[in-house]
């Protein structure tokens, strides 16, 4: 429901849509929160930057240390680490993608264009159409992100990925890291891409390597996986998952997953291509019985809107093993089809809500998750689903949040609420023809208190709600006539019912208003006499001031 708050006083008037769409009439701009406009740049794969490249790393874009990461601008550079990297060589190192990058798109623009007619097409793709996508053989570039072959090795150190979204990834060959151990992912969207081999798949690391100390962590924070395909041929659903393929083997790796939103996707994992089954309960596949986790898992703030199970094999759920911690983690089946059915049943775990993915877009995502950290991590936004904060430069605009990078708003928009002079919401201090005044439902006769004469230089000045309603009482031919009446200057809004009553400043429409005096509330009625006992015949400059 549209918000309304308005001060003339000011020449500032916005509409603060519940869906959150902002429009300053101050500016003149109208601000839309599905609006494209980045001053983030896009990078493609190009002959010259898809190569393995470790040029980042002369010491010339960070150095590798905490507080000075390395830092990478192009696929070659990120496939670089991907790629060639050991455990030896980024332990304890550090690395962020460029933060003025706002997509890398794993191909070329050219053949975007050929099988989608733009980016924005392509990103705009199911899962299915990104399949349909990728499997376009001409001129089509796989991302080559390592082998099981180089002996379970990989990625281990700590990537910052700076919100960028990751997209158009085709690989035949484990994950955009095929192998990690005890590194950390963060602030990442991997969108429509499409990975299938006969291993072991995932849309962020393919194979969760085994480690030689129990203390080593892996940590997927803030990722959001949206509108990808992942599909193993050889080795069953076990080795299949939206974040990760497959830990079988894993027995030293920590696991914690916190912040992560998957919808859109189809995983599947089957020993027959011809088998339909889907499955994205699961943010990785199957744990092999020779992974001893004990208490090493661990979950939180978690969503995933595209929960179709495979029918038989619960194990794709087993981030809700009983040793494995959890905290608020929803999920929801999507469209028309078969529900998830958690290991061993939902009910087992309290922290595990089931929720209609129809319900999770704008601000209704506030309703349906309310244990997620709508304040510090999550940002719902105006028709779409919600984002992580840490993906946007967002600040507070008017009582609105609003990103700097790419005008996305968040849903819920909070108007003034004033205790005198002083927002009891932000803290802003009234100045002269600001004012919020209630009604207290009496009358004040008493209109030239400050010896005004009524004339067009010297007019009467209304000052109080009371006031207005003494006018309105006792306003008569003879003691109007000729007579100036003005509203005074340091009012901007009145409120003819008492306070208390401030939802009325949020109410859409004649409807709303309607409805809203029809509640069976208490409500003070403006009828201070008879009509025909009365008659203004004066002028009256309202001065600018809206009365509610």
């Amino acid at each position: 429901m549209a918000k309304l708050f308005k001060n003339s006083k000011s020449v500032l008037s916005f509409v603060l849509a519940f869906a959150v769409l902002a429009v300053s009439l101050f500016t003149g701009v109208v601000i839309n929160s599905e609006a494209t406009v980045s001053s983030k740049t896009v990078v493609y794969l190009t002959a010259s930057n898809k190569e393995p490249d470790g040029t980042f790393m002369n010491g010339t874009h960070g150095s590798g240390i905490e507080t000075d990461p390395y830092i990478i601008s192009t696929p070659g550079q990120l496939r670089y680490i991907v790629q060639e990297s050991t455990t030896a060589s980024t332990t304890g190192k550090f690395y962020k993608i460029d933060p003025t990058i706002g997509t890398m798109v794993l191909q070329y623009e050219s053949y975007i264009n050929a099988v989608a007619g733009s980016l924005d097409a392509f990103l705009a793709l199911d899962a299915e159409g990104t399949k349909a996508a990728l499997s376009t053989t001409a001129d089509r570039q796989q991302w080559q992100s390592g082998t099981k072959a180089s002996g379970y090795d990989g990625f281990a150190g700590t990537i910052d990925f700076s919100g960028v979204t990751i997209c158009g990834m085709y690989n035949g060959n484990g994950g955009l890291f095929a192998v990690a151990r005890g590194a950390t992912i963060k602030n990442l969207t991997v969108s429509n891409n499409y990975t299938t081999s006969t291993w072991y798949n995932g849309n962020v690391v393919g194979y969760v390597a085994n480690s030689t100390a129990i203390d080593s962590t892996l940590a997927l924070n803030n990722i959001v996986v949206k509108n990808c395909y992942q599909y193993t041929t050889g080795n069953g659903y076990g080795n299949t998952g939206v974040l990760i393929g497959s830990m079988m083997n894993s027995k030293n790796i920590r696991l914690d997953v916190r912040n992560i939103l998957t919808y859109g996707n189809i995983s599947k994992g089957t020993t027959s291509s011809t088998d339909t089954t889907l499955n994205d309960c699961a943010l990785y596949g199957a744990l092999a019985s020779s992974w001893n986790t004990g208490n090493n898992a661990y979950y939180e703030d978690i969503v995933t809107l595209d929960c179709v199970p495979y029918p038989t094999q619960t194990q794709n759920n087993q981030m809700t093993r009983p040793e494995y911690w959890h905290e608020d983690i929803y999920t929801a089946k999507l469209d028309s089809k078969t529900p998830c059915t958690w290991y061993p049943n939902m009910s087992s775990f309290p922290t595990i809500k089931q929720i209609n993915a129809g319900n999770f877009t704008g601000s209704q995502a506030v309703t349906a998750c309310p244990n997620l950290d709508w304040e510090g991590t999550w940002l719902a936004v105006k028709d779409g689903m919600p984002v992580l904060r840490a993906f946007h430069n967002i600040s507070l605009v008017v009582h609105t949040e609003k990103c700097a990078d790419c005008g996305i708003e968040g849903a819920v928009a909070t108007p003034h609420r004033y205790e005198g002079n002083t927002c009891t919401i932000c803290g802003k201090v009234l100045t002269c023809g600001e004012e919020v005044i209630y009604w207290n439902g009496t009358q004040d006769t008493t209109l030239a208190d400050n010896g005004e004469t009524g004339t067009a230089e010297n007019p009467i000045i209304i000052d109080s709600a009371e006031e207005l309603a003494g006018l309105v009482a006792t306003a008569k031919a003879d003691n109007t006539a000729g007579k100036y009446f003005k509203l005074a200057d340091h009012i901007g809004t009145i409120v003819l019912q008492p306070a208390g009553n401030e939802a009325i400043l949020d109410l859409a429409d004649a409807a709303a208003v309607k409805a809203y005096f029809e509640s069976g509330a208490s409500f003070t009625e403006w009828i201070q006499t008879a009509w025909e006992g009365t008659s203004f015949c004066g002028t009256f400059d309202g001065n600018g001031v809206e009365i509610y």
